[in-house]
């Protein structure tokens, strides 16, 4: 049977880059006043994207790995 570790691993790592990327943007402050930006909103952006291309490629990594536990199933029934 297919090992399904390695793609709940990246699910996890795009979810914990997400997580980081939004708690940075919560930390931007909402003040006219403020001085200079302290959150770089072009690389936030990359960042929530990269995180959902991870998580959207480990989703099918995953869903390959049920296909190929179906496939071995079937031959060994």
């Amino acid at each position: 049977m297919a090992d399904l570790s390695v793609a709940l691993a990246g699910i996890n790592n795009g979810l914990q880059l997400a997580s980081a990327t939004a708690s940075r943007i919560a930390r931007m402050p909402t003040s006219v006043s403020a001085p200079t930006d302290t959150v770089d909103l072009s690389a936030e952006v990359m960042a929530m994207l990269q995180a959902k291309i991870m998580v959207d490629a480990n989703v099918e990594v995953a869903k390959n790995f049920d296909n190929l536990n179906q496939a071995i199933l079937n031959i060994l029934a």
